[in-house]
């Protein structure tokens, strides 16, 4: 066991290397007792199946077509006021903020009982945009407490996206 554990937090830190605007402080044990917990929590497996798609940063954005020649532009298509990337899908298009605002009290609230997580506009990538945990503290994380604050998070990421498919649906 202690030899893949080590492989999968090398594989991590290869990542974090070679992905930093996505996956920059991202922690290997804390991400481990999180991850799959909160995963587990939804309900439906297409809740579970977005959820792993942002955990790997493949949250497609107008950004990435249009880097790959697939859109004329990258300007967000839900509100036209920014370019569409993680960090705007999640934080700051105005298009999902009903979705948002729901449950940004309750990951206030939650962020604030985890002893040294900076403010939310402090985050690192791998929390703003990935929805994995940097090192925690350790009795949050043993007390269940930032697996709390992790699956509340994890609900915002998941209902915007879900939100941001329906759109496109109609």
């Amino acid at each position: 066991h202690e030899v893949r554990e080590q492989l999968r937090s090398q594989m991590l830190d290869s990542l974090v290397q070679r992905r930093p605007r996505l996956f920059a402080g991202a922690h290997y044990t804390t991400c481990r007792r999180l991850v799959q917990p909160s995963i587990a929590s939804f309900a439906t497996e297409l809740q579970r199946s977005i959820l792993r798609g942002i955990l790997s940063g493949a949250t497609w954005t107008a950004l990435r077509a249009y880097q790959r020649g697939m859109r004329a532009t990258s300007t967000c298509p839900y509100c036209g006021n920014a370019p569409e990337n993680e960090e705007h899908i999640f934080w700051q298009c105005s298009a999902w903020s009903t979705v948002r605002d729901t449950h940004l009290p309750g990951i206030r609230t939650a962020a604030a009982q985890i002893t040294g997580l900076p403010l939310m506009d402090q985050w690192p990538p791998c929390l703003r945009l990935c929805g994995l945990a940097p090192e925690l503290d350790t009795d949050s994380v043993k007390s269940g407490t930032a697996l709390a604050f992790m699956t509340a998070l994890h609900n915002m990421l998941v209902a915007v996206l879900q939100a941001r498919k329906l759109r496109d649906t109609q």
